[in-house]
């Protein structure tokens, strides 16, 4: 009899989700078409942004299927950094999407437009699923057309928010579409378990909630939504309940050893400590200021949901100003917030969509929250792909149910007011998508949309001027590439007052200063520029350039005078870094090897580097300096310094005759 029950139950589901499809073939194909229209011109970009760490550059997903065994046991960011990486606190363990970079760099190598589709494809399944479990969720039948209901009018809103553009229209999203997609999957599945009892339910949603976790770290928050989902939205017996969490609880525990084995630790914590401010946002900040932030963030969140203007990828320092944990703009969203959960647990109750909605929006926030786990950075639009799922329901609820109820005393307003208010909405979101899908075409395209918005953000004004420095390195009109230039050095100069020491603008700006020269040979601006690029942060491209110079055969007096100051008077002197001082004050014996600053500064040098605890080392390094005054006396003889110099050396050595002989020179041919 059991048999019998259990099959007339999965024919039942199944007949369910044959009927599903004919009765809901317009909302299917609304939820199709609408945002293949607002996302089809992404076909046509390029790689642009974190493209370059999971596809351009990474090292497994060029190795096509023979990177796939890699990219399972690696960090997300050692195919690109060639080791185990120390960027973000934590570690990024995400090998779904790049195993399916992989597989389609096998197929047809590096092709953008082909990867930019599966990413459209990929969100229009998630559309439909969620039309689905909203559907699930809600099983009556509404006394609303079909245009009006609950599960459609929410799964559109998430369709076309604005919010999505960036996961969608960038590559790199995938880890965020597929997250979410087998995550509503695995819900789904669970579903279906409890109200058939077939195992193979159980066995189909353990490996997508499998694939979601592997995809990205939060998926793990439907640990607790999927308890949640059932606890509201199912009549279960207890027994059912606990088999129904066992295959997610399985592979959760997959998940966490093989992330252990590639990476070392079981979530985003941990690790070493990352100083870097564009990786830690919160390394200036008091602890005060922390958490102000935080909650700040969280209220500019809810606003982006709410209204999603201006939209930026880029929410780096400082485009997020550090507030204090008194300061309003921290305490009334932490109200808020706190209203919202304490909402959603009074109304907690069998089929309550708007306490399911608040939860599931506080379950899949908390992980990207910044509060629990840092993050690397103080805010991102795409941390509120998943949660955003929560608020197109509790907003669709409002609409069709509460609106109508609230207006139900006016008949001729209790429909037409809530369908006008959603079709605001979805007009809204659908112009402000399609008008923000093209800045994604480019890295230009996508750096202007950034700095016209995060003006304060050091690392989006940073990129914008790296993406006129490449621009410049193309233009053949040099007229038109100083415009560039000027342009690049305007972004980098508001990059470097927001963040001296940002190693990243110095070294394009370097590369700014380098062009210019090559332009107007303008040594003086070279020079100036690149000593104060030493004193806040020295990148690589400063000596590149300085070793080409060198061998120029030209400026050999003001460079010398360069190596002088930031050899002797700012590395040895004021810094006291031997090594940068030798390799500066060597840069410029090289190009001037008469100069007399330069060879007083070594002797000077090599003289106080004697070690008075390794006789040998001393003796050595006296000689060094003594090579280098008798060298200057030969040059220029009247130049007294040398000649004290020789003494002390010579006393360092033990001969003080010839220390004495030369102390009796030099007031000689100093004499007028």
């Amino acid at each position: 009899m059991g048999n019998k029950n259990k099959k007339a139950a999965n024919a039942e589901a199944a007949g369910n989700e044959t009927s599903f499809v004919l009765r809901h073939q317009w909302e299917a194909l609304i939820l199709v078409l609408l945002p293949l229209l607002l996302y089809l011109s992404s076909v046509n970009f390029g790689f642009v942004l974190d493209d370059k760490i999971v596809i351009e550059e990474n090292k497994f997903v060029q190795e096509g299927i023979n990177g796939i065994g890699e990219i399972l046991s690696s960090d997300s960011l050692a195919g690109y950094i060639g080791e185990q990486p120390n960027l973000v606190a934590g570690s990024r363990y995400r090998p779904l999407s790049l195993v399916s970079f992989a597989i389609e760099h096998e197929l047809y190598g590096l092709k953008p437009a082909m990867s930019h589709l599966i990413n459209v494809l990929l969100y229009l399944a998630t559309c439909l699923v969620l039309f689905r479990l909203f559907s699930v969720f809600t099983r009556r039948e509404e006394e609303n057309p079909w245009y009006f209901r609950l599960p459609f009018v929410a799964a559109l809103l998430f369709a076309l928010h604005p919010l999505h553009s960036e996961v969608v229209a960038n590559i790199k999203g995938r880890d965020e579409i597929l997250a979410l997609l087998f995550s509503l999957a695995a819900l789904l599945l669970t579903f279906r378990y409890v109200r058939s009892r077939n195992p193979i339910f159980l066995a189909l949603g353990g490996l997508t909630f499998l694939l979601a976790l592997l995809a990205k770290e939060n998926a793990i928050t439907f640990l607790a939504v999927a308890p949640l989902s059932i606890l509201v939205f199912t009549k279960v017996k207890t027994r059912t309940f606990m088999i129904a969490m066992v295959p997610l609880a399985v592979s959760t525990a997959v998940y966490l050893i093989m992330r252990y084995q590639a990476v070392g630790l079981p979530l985003l914590g941990g690790g070493e400590e990352v100083t870097e401010l564009m990786n830690n946002p919160f390394v200036e900040a008091s602890t005060g200021e922390k958490y102000g932030t935080i909650f700040y963030t969280w209220g500019w969140y809810l606003k982006l949901l709410i209204f999603p203007h201006p939209l930026t990828h880029d929410y780096y320092p400082y485009h997020v100003r550090l507030v204090g944990f008194s300061d309003l703009r921290a305490i009334i969203p932490l109200i808020l917030y706190l209203a919202m959960a304490a909402f959603a647990v009074l109304k907690f109750r069998k089929g309550n969509i708007a306490s399911w909605s608040v939860l599931f929006f506080l379950a899949t926030f908390s992980i990207v929250s910044n509060l629990f786990f840092p993050i690397g950075t103080f805010m991102n639009e795409r941390f509120l792909y998943m949660p955003s799922v929560g608020y197109c329901l509790v907003l669709a609820w409002i609409l069709t149910r509460k609106m109508p109820a609230w207006l139900d005393a006016k008949p001729s307003l209790s429909r037409a007011v809530p369908v006008g208010i959603a079709a605001l909405f979805v007009l809204g979101f659908s112009f402000q998508t399609f008008a923000r899908v093209p800045d994604w075409e480019d890295d230009m395209s996508l750096n202007r949309a950034g700095v016209s918005v995060s003006t304060g953000s050091a690392r989006i004004n940073c990129f914008m001027g790296y993406s006129l420095y490449e621009a410049s390195l193309e233009e053949q009109d040099n007229a038109r590439k100083q415009e560039i230039l000027d342009e690049a050095a305007f972004y980098l100069d508001r990059s470097l007052k927001i963040y001296p020491s940002y190693r990243n603008a110095l070294n394009v700006y370097a590369g700014v200063l380098s062009s210019r020269y090559l332009l107007d040979g303008k040594i003086d601006a070279l020079l100036d520029g690149f000593f104060q690029i030493l004193i806040n942060n020295k990148p690589p491209h400063v000596d590149g350039f300085l070793n080409w110079l060198n061998d120029q055969n030209r400026h050999q007096a003001k460079l010398a005078s360069f190596y002088f100051r930031a050899g002797y008077e700012y590395y040895f002197q004021q810094l006291k870094n031997d090594v940068e001082a030798e390799r500066y004050l060597g840069f410029g014996y090289r190009v001037a090897p008469d100069n007399v600053l330069i060879l007083e500064a070594l002797g000077n040098f090599w003289l106080a580097r004697g070690d008075a605890h390794n006789a040998l080392k001393a003796r050595r390094d006296a000689y060094k300096a003594l090579k280098y005054v008798e060298e200057g006396i030969g040059y220029d003889p009247a130049y007294g310094k040398f000649y004290e110099i020789a003494a002390e050396a010579y006393e360092k050595l033990g001969d003080p005759a010839k220390a004495n002989r030369m102390r009796q020179q030099a007031p000689q041919v100093n004499l007028p």
